[in-house]
């Protein structure tokens, strides 16, 4: 029997039973401490990360951490690690892993808070964007199809047999878009996925909701949580559960959904010393989507890689590229008219210990002054349909359009546009 849970969202299909006293007012407390971070946040920290553990708020840079490989990241977790240890004024590592091209952006902060999960009681704001909005999408929704459809045909004739293609929608407000309060929306409807803001280079932030656990290390345990296969959610009770039940049915869903898990199960194999894995995937709900989502765990060797190592050697998945992995994210440069840059790549932290969370960077917008770049993406494999991709990117994007305080992409106050040449296909402009 599969477990149907809705996870960011504030119900449960099923789950465990009731929590006690103590336990609820432990969670109260931590929740308290996690709303008076938020109400510190105003946009300006370098780094502010929210799990279903715990939430930290970075300011200030004390140290950059520097491009020790020279290959697609620069990341050398052993470097980094070593620069932890080296003094006991650098508590953390936190930040960015790109896709596939470009640096990573991993700062030791100067300073650090932590608080309790951003779980229950955060209260949205309402609108982080002015009145008037413009919506440029990248490509179109008609383009996007037709990339779906080559995508399928390249599958049937080549060996690549899952890819993830993406699409972008560019918001221009005629205000400033309010980062604290895009936070604090993202912070109430994912109570239990992954927050995230981030600095880039040029007055830039990374700012999501990610609902996906790249990797989570306490020690010599690890644990991942790949999700692959999803539909749109429904506004009707019945309809919503009748869609979670179609997609574990879903042939075409449960096979995307194994060529991942199969990935990140020979990934932690060959530096795990025991995977436990589930022998069927359960259902987790976002506010927007249904996904196929299977929790494994590993025990590592002692000594344990840290939780940054076991993180670039899983990255990046099929849930976010494809697989074979080289072919597909070839492919992606081909049809994708744009750089993912930070998108699709993991955000997170790690102490000293090695431990840490890492998520991947989805459901989010690269950010400055009135402009956002929105990512959505989805798997095809075999199969597909282009019209079905096309409207779960739809669904996708909604997370961030409702955080920043518009219904959908059909709301009165956006004046569309497809159009490439009235688009800037890659940083959004700056203010």
């Amino acid at each position: 029997m599969t477990t149907v849970i809705s996870s960011a969202s504030h119900t449960s299909v099923s789950g465990g039973g009731a929590a006690s006293d103590e336990a609820r007012e432990q969670t109260a407390a931590a929740g308290d401490r996690a709303a008076d971070l938020l109400d510190d946040y105003d946009g300006s920290a370098s780094f502010l990360f929210g799990s279903p553990r715990a939430s930290i708020l970075a300011r200030g840079v004390a140290v950059e951490v520097p491009d020790r490989t020279g290959d697609r990241t620069g990341v050398d977790p052993e470097f980094v690690l070593g620069l932890l240890r080296s003094s006991p004024r650098y508590g953390l590592v936190t930040g960015l892993v790109p896709f596939d091209r470009g640096p990573a952006r991993l700062l030791v902060p100067a300073t650090v808070r932590r608080s309790g999960p951003f779980t229950g009681g955060i209260v949205a704001r309402g609108r982080a964007v002015g009145p008037r909005l413009r919506l440029t999408a990248i490509p179109s929704r008609q383009a996007y199809a037709g990339m779906v459809a080559e995508a399928v045909q390249r599958i049937e004739t080549s060996a690549v047999t899952k890819v993830v293609l993406a699409r972008t929608l560019d918001v221009e407000s005629n205000d400033q878009i309010d980062v604290a309060t895009l936070v604090r929306n993202l912070a109430a409807a994912t109570s239990h996925g992954y927050v995230f803001s981030a600095e880039l280079p040029g007055d830039r932030l990374l700012v999501g909701g990610s609902p996906e656990l790249m990797v989570r290390r306490v020690g010599r345990h690890v644990s991942t949580q790949p999700m692959a296969g999803s539909l749109p959610r429904s506004d009707e009770p019945d309809e919503d559960l009748a869609r979670a039940a179609m997609l574990v049915e879903s042939d075409k869903d449960r096979h995307e959904h194994e060529v991942v898990v199969d990935h990140v199960h020979r990934r932690l194999s060959d530096i795990g010393v025991r995977v436990d894995r589930p022998d069927r995937p359960s259902v987790v709900g976002t506010p927007t989507v249904w996904h196929l989502a299977t929790r494994l765990t590993a025990e590592l060797p002692d000594p344990a890689p840290s939780s940054l190592a076991v993180a670039l050697a899983l990255h990046p998945t099929p849930a976010i590229g494809g697989t074979p992995t080289a072919a597909a994210v070839r492919l992606i440069n081909e049809l994708e008219p744009f750089d993912r840059g930070y998108y699709g790549g993991m955000v997170g932290w790690m102490d000293a210990h090695g431990d840490g969370e890492w998520a991947l960077s989805l459901r989010c917008a690269e950010v400055s002054g009135r402009r956002a770049r929105l990512y959505a993406g989805a798997g095809i494999v075999a199969g597909s349909d282009p019209e079905r991709e096309a409207a779960e990117t739809d669904a996708k994007f909604a997370t961030m359009l409702q955080a920043l305080g518009v219904d959908s992409l059909e709301s009165d106050d956006m004046s569309p546009s497809s159009d490439p040449a009235e688009a800037n296909p890659t940083e959004p402009e700056q203010p």
